[in-house]
């Protein structure tokens, strides 16, 4: 079974997402960094992509106090 990943690039004020199935990229895009945009963005992708959270990997860098918002998400 092949894994759903979502690479996250973390800055301050944005994140930008890189979903990927596979070696395809289903989708790229731009989220702001706050609780409430972080979780309406994955539930988009579950929905859109008919996925269950236990088909997704979550990746990201870790930047410190800018990693919080989707730490609490992901949580």
């Amino acid at each position: 079974m092949e894994k759903n990943v979502i690479g996250i690039d973390v800055s301050k004020e944005k994140l930008d997402f890189c979903l990927q199935s596979g070696e395809k990229i289903l989708q790229e895009f731009v989220v702001e960094n706050t609780t409430v945009s972080i979780k309406r963005s994955l539930q988009v992708i579950l929905k859109e992509y008919q996925l269950e959270v236990y088909d997704l990997l979550v990746c990201a860098e870790y930047t410190g106090q800018y990693t919080y918002p989707l730490a609490c998400v992901c949580e």
